[in-house]
């Protein structure tokens, strides 16, 4: 273990909780070590760590990444996704070859939405597109289903913040390849990215729901479709 990880370690340990009756290694899908920090809590000590190491090479950024991919810990798992927020330089250049070797070993919807889920900007996948479209359709294609959603869940915020075509074609692509699975992991990310093109897309994206309401998970057609006409998920 580098001094690095064993810095945000001890961070993380320090402020360790006692656990609930609450079976979160269940409800989260990961099987790791918990130490049951709430997520405020391990926001600001990742916060606090990453600006402390403003001067740290980009290359001892990378290997801490890959150890805490595989950590026997869920919070150090879930803190790549925060490091990535929060040093822009960092996450501008990791390469998607990084993200697939680490989804390798993450597992469970929130180690995956941690690391996907509004970390990597639209601009970014828009700037390195020629990376970007590829990894997005062999994620799409992997028989690990955790890097199938990982598929989805990488678009949910570019689609919703770009108009650029390029993104709203391989949301609807990646969607129609997976739309027969009726895998929780995979059903409600669906309905997000479903949810998530309506803001630039709405008129698209009810008629996409329209043709292909059989194939598509029921709550996706349900949540979408009221996400359109409320305005939320649930409306």
């Amino acid at each position: 273990m580098t001094h690095l990880h064993q810095e945000l370690r001890s961070l993380l340990e320090k402020e360790a909780i006692p656990p609930s009756e609450f079976d979160i290694a269940h409800y989260l899908g990961s099987s790791q070590n918990f130490l049951h920090l709430s997520t405020p809590t391990k926001e600001k000590i990742v916060r606090h760590f990453v600006d402390s190491h403003s001067t740290t090479p980009l290359r001892d950024w990378e290997i801490l990444l890959a150890d805490l991919a595989k950590s026997p810990i869920h919070e150090e798992r879930i803190s790549l996704g925060s490091i990535l927020a929060r040093h822009t330089e960092l996450r501008i250049s990791i390469h998607p070859s990084l993200i697939d070797i680490w989804l390798d070993t993450l597992s469970g919807w929130n180690q995956v939405d941690c690391l996907c889920q509004n970390v990597f900007q639209s601009e970014q996948i828009l700037d390195q597109w020629s990376r970007w479209q590829p990894f997005l359709r062999t994620l799409s294609h992997s028989p690990n289903i955790n890097k199938r959603r990982a598929a989805l869940v990488l678009l949910t915020k570019p689609v919703e913040k770009s108009p650029d075509p390029r993104l709203k074609d391989i949301a609807f692509a990646t969607i129609i390849l997976l739309m027969p699975e009726r895998e929780i992991l995979i059903t409600k990310a669906i309905s997000w990215l479903l949810r998530s093109l309506s803001r630039q897309y709405a008129a698209e994206v009810t008629a996409f729901i329209d043709l292909h309401e059989s194939q598509l998970p029921k709550i996706a057609v349900r949540e979408a479709r009221k996400k359109i006409l409320t305005g939320k998920k649930n409306g």
